[in-house]
């Protein structure tokens, strides 16, 4: 699996970075780790963003954390531009840090909890969140593309604005799930995605999404795609697909038809056809190309 190094990437020793990424219709980016904390804010377009191993739809405009040594994925559906936002807490002294800590759930926020494990690797944010957390994220991002005089300090000051802010923000999100007591659009969808989550493998209706949902049945692909901005077909392939890559390159006895079975498709055909579009080469050519690259790295 890919590490990727903050020290690689701080190209001006900043020891923060901030990149502003748009990628186009249909890039999948492999499960990679991170030896840093990234927070990646999306701007516009729409995509699924996979952090160990539990899918998130990627919204415009919401937060999504990954923790230090958390496994990532991700997908554009359509033109995808986000904020990724990369730093370690190394950067902070022992006593900015105590501080740090002080606010609630920064702990649970960014660093591993095994308690609650995904609660906070997205935090929906409000019209007025959005536009305070947007400015946090270009202010950044033109300091240290600009580098002017002072440009480091200003930028940790930022980065301690915005790291308090979203704590702030994760508690006040806590704070409100505990006491709401009906089925508002955000834990329907909360629920639905849970669900799909954990049983896209097996044959997934819209009578039982609606069920779980409290929706109409005849509702149930309208809401899905109008609060995620993904079809909800379109999501449920995409993670029986990331299933299928894995057993690919982790299963070599198994064939084509097998994988199919064993990642939630029963047309064989229609798999392959799926495959093809969302990964740009067949099944057997993933395969193929996956145990050249894993031999290429052997003789490293």
């Amino acid at each position: 699996m890919l590490i990727y190094h903050l020290k690689k990437l701080d190209e001006f020793n900043a020891k923060i970075v901030v990149q502003k990424q748009t990628w186009n219709n249909a890039i999948v980016f492999p499960e990679h780790k991170h030896d840093y904390i990234e927070v990646i804010y999306a701007i516009q377009g729409n995509g699924t963003n996979i952090i160990d191993r539990f899918a998130y739809p990627a919204i415009p405009g919401d937060l999504y954390i990954i923790k230090q040594g958390s496994v990532h994925s991700f997908y554009s559906y359509s033109q995808l531009s986000v904020y990724n936002l990369i730093f370690s807490l190394s950067l902070f002294s022992p006593a900015e840090l105590r501080l740090l800590n002080e606010n609630d759930n920064f702990k649970e926020i960014f660093t591993h909890s095994e308690k609650n494990k995904p609660k906070f690797n997205k935090i929906r944010l409000s019209p007025v969140q959005d536009s305070m957390i947007g400015a946090c994220f270009a202010q950044l991002y033109q300091e240290l593309n600009q580098r002017k005089k002072g440009y480091q300090i200003l930028c940790k000051s930022i980065l301690v604005m915005l790291l308090t802010q979203i704590s702030r923000i994760g508690a006040e999100t806590a704070s409100a799930q505990k006491e709401q007591r009906t089925y508002d659009d955000s834990n329907t969808l909360s629920k639905i995605l849970d669900y799909i989550n954990h049983h896209y493998l097996e044959e997934i209706t819209r009578e039982k999404i609606a069920a779980i949902g409290h929706l109409n049945k005849n509702y149930v692909s309208e809401f899905f795609h109008k609060h995620t901005g993904t079809p909800l077909l379109k999501y449920i392939n995409t993670l029986r697909i990331e299933n299928a890559r894995k057993l690919l390159v982790s299963r070599p006895d198994l064939n084509i038809g097998e994988i199919a079975y064993r990642s939630g498709f029963t047309d064989t055909c229609y798999f392959t056809r799926l495959f093809h579009s969302m990964c740009g080469c067949s099944p057997s050519a993933f395969r193929k190309k996956s145990n050249k690259d894993s031999a290429f790295s052997n003789t490293k």
